[in-house]
């Protein structure tokens, strides 16, 4: 297959190497009629350091997370190959900044094998591989098309009836808009719009090429590819679809679960499907381990082992797990010594080799205790004020008609609270106070006791 591109100048690929212009007659005829495959990955960050690993001192752990990304991208190519996808499309974020040689060699490696096997692949800048940043590189191989980073560009594939719009990142951190530039649609094609991007702003990435969704859905292309967001987001399905794949491989404890790509079945010239894909090698899992009522380390560590166990057999990969223990124990100064809570942490992944050799690893062991409660309610007097509370309390258990007695003390707080708070009103959302009725109060009498008496004694031990 072949690429035509429109009359702006050839711009530069990733590594500087100039991009092929094929001449029109050189083309072949157009393949709208046919079904076609068309894979969308990014945010891959091949060369990745991960260098907070290092610091755990396992080198497994370590090699296994950091040779992660590029076994990914394999698994992704090897995919396409196999399924004879039409179009491979990289929207950002191929490498992490300086990535080092070797990885870099194997990357072209596999975009050569895939071109090889006639597959189109399209790819731009992200803020990791902008072009501001990369110190050194190799050319990318002949065929692969880069769109423009100075100017949004366009790569017409007239074999395939599809056109790809779009420009990269020249510098880390493009804060103005590029999709307001993109070229219009050509009638009578697939026009699929490629961009790096955080939409109207995400809370855990930076704010880089804003696009309102509203403004991509008006902008007439039918497919937008995006990348930056690490998450799999479908935003839209109509009157385009927007759609970020997610980063290809989850790289350390905040992305957890399954990542890969999208995948796009294209029949009559229409997209017919976009699924999601999973084509990471390491898992990454946040383990919550409650504690609750054991009496000593030995026994937490019991407890420990269950779930490793339970996290072993579930698992279909690999999988790193950050560990929290939590719960209200007696065992609670004694783990959170700060000597013994290192020992104890050490005993967690020892075990973890025990229990599930070569299939979970322990990157981090968080000991998230708190104490027993003080039993307030078996301490209580009729004279103190805790006893005169709770019963207090008891008493209006037994009331035949307790939504009068709190209406009667909510009255003065009621001219206080805003009316959403109330539940009542112009502008409530129904969550709020609202009426009280017999049933509602005698339902709620246990939570509270059990919710004071908690708090109280909470206060206490600390």
């Amino acid at each position: 297959m072949h690429a035509s591109h429109d009359d702006t100048p050839a711009t530069e690929s990733l590594f500087d190497a100039p991009v092929e212009v094929v001449p029109a007659a050189a083309q072949a005829p157009a393949a709208a009629q046919r079904e076609l495959r068309v894979f969308h990955a990014a945010d891959i960050h091949l060369g990745s350091p991960l260098r907070g690993l290092d610091a755990h001192g396992d080198p497994t752990l370590a090699s296994l997370a950091r040779d992660a990304p590029l076994k990914a991208f394999r698994q992704l190519i090897a995919a396409a190959i196999d399924e004879r996808a039409d179009l491979l499309l990289i929207a950002g974020d191929l490498l992490d900044g300086d990535c080092d040689i070797r990885t870099l060699r194997a990357a072209m490696g596999e975009l050569t094998l895939l071109r090889d096997a006639g597959c189109e692949i399209v790819l731009l800048r992200g803020n990791h591989d902008a072009a501001s940043r990369l110190g050194h590189a190799l050319d990318l191989p002949s065929g692969v098309h880069e769109l423009p980073v100075e100017r949004p560009g366009s790569v017409h594939l007239d074999a395939l009836g599809i056109d790809v719009v779009g420009q990269g990142f020249a510098n880390a951190a493009v804060t103005e808009p590029l999709h307001v530039a993109y070229p219009a649609p050509r009638p009578g094609r697939l026009s699929i719009a490629m961009l790096h991007t955080s939409l109207d702003g995400s809370p855990n990435h930076d704010t880089y090429a804003p696009a309102p969704l509203t403004e991509l859905l008006g902008a007439g292309h039918h497919y937008w590819a995006l990348g930056h967001i690490h998450l799999r987001e479908v935003h839209a399905e109509a009157p385009a679809w927007v759609v970020y794949p997610g980063v290809l491989q989850g790289r350390h404890a905040r992305e957890t679960g399954a990542h890969g790509a999208a995948v796009l079945t294209i029949r009559d010239g229409h997209i017919a499907d976009v699924e999601m894909r999973d084509f990471d090698v390491v898992r990454w899992e946040h383990v919550t381990v409650d504690v609750s009522g054991v009496e000593d380390a030995d026994a937490a560590i019991g407890v420990v082992r269950a779930q490793l166990e339970e996290l072993a057999a579930a698992a279909s990969l690999p999988t790193i797990a950050r560990i929290t223990i939590t719960g209200r124990t007696e065992a609670h100064g004694a783990l959170t010594a700060p000597r013994v809570e290192h020992d104890f942490a050490e005993r967690v992944r020892l075990l973890t080799a025990q229990v599930a050799p070569g299939r979970v690893f322990v990157e981090r062991v968080r000991v998230r205790t708190q104490p027993p409660l003080a039993d307030l309610a078996a301490e209580a007097t009729p004279d103190d004020p805790l006893g005169m509370l709770l019963a207090r309390l008891d008493e209006l258990a037994l009331d035949p008609s307790p939504a009068a007695t709190f209406e009667a003390a909510l009255a003065p707080l009621r001219k206080l609270l805003p009316a959403e708070l109330l539940g009542s009103g112009a502008g409530s959302s129904g969550d709020g106070v609202g009426a009280l009725d017999d049933a509602r109060v005698t339902a709620t009498l246990p939570d509270v006791r059990s919710d004071l008496l908690v708090r109280m004694a909470a206060a206490v031990r600390t």
